[in-house]
């Protein structure tokens, strides 16, 4: 499961962590410049807190997500653009459907 998808689906997230995964998703280009304590103060929480959720996500902390994330980012954003035209064909084998269900 990818980055985006958990930051978009907030299994299990408490409020503090909803509001910057929603901060994340909502300034996608932003975040890359952003160290940890900048982006506490901005979404009025500590980096313990931004540390609990990156491993929540999977990671290790908030550079090897930063680093995830940067790396999801444009693929995510080119599936995302072919998926506003048509998601499937009749071309579309299994893979290409369970592959694509989840960013739908």
């Amino acid at each position: 499961m990818s980055l985006l998808y958990k930051l978009e689906y907030q299994d299990n997230f408490t409020d503090l962590e909803k509001g910057i995964a929603n901060y994340i998703l909502d300034h996608k280009d932003y975040i890359v410049d952003l160290k940890i304590i900048d982006l506490a103060e901005i979404t009025y929480t500590s980096p313990s807190t931004i540390s609990r959720l990156c491993k929540k996500l999977g990671t290790k902390g908030y550079a090897d997500m930063k680093f995830i994330y940067v790396s999801e980012y444009p693929e995510m954003m080119k599936l995302k653009d072919s998926l506003k035209v048509v998601p499937f064909s009749r071309n579309s084998g299994i893979d290409d459907i369970i592959h694509t269900m989840p960013l739908i």
